[in-house]
């Protein structure tokens, strides 16, 4: 289970359901710029999976600033 307790999400307007960070589809949170992968974020809670979910996130990253 992912640790995200206490940390100051939702001061930041961070959404978070059942204990995971809430993302869309390029694992962006519910504020524009920051991304959450892995663990922390709702899915399958595998190394591989993570490792996707990072290189969805990046690549998203890198279009938003070829804009």
């Amino acid at each position: 289970m992912a640790n995200i307790e206490n940390i100051g999400l939702e001061e930041n307007g961070i959404k978070t359901e059942k204990g995971k960070i809430v993302v869309d589809k390029f694992q962006q949170t519910s504020v524009p710029g920051i991304y959450a992968i892995g663990d922390c974020s709702p899915g399958q809670a595998l190394a591989h999976v993570a490792s996707k979910e990072g290189i969805n996130a990046a690549e998203h990253m890198a279009y938003l600033e070829k804009k």
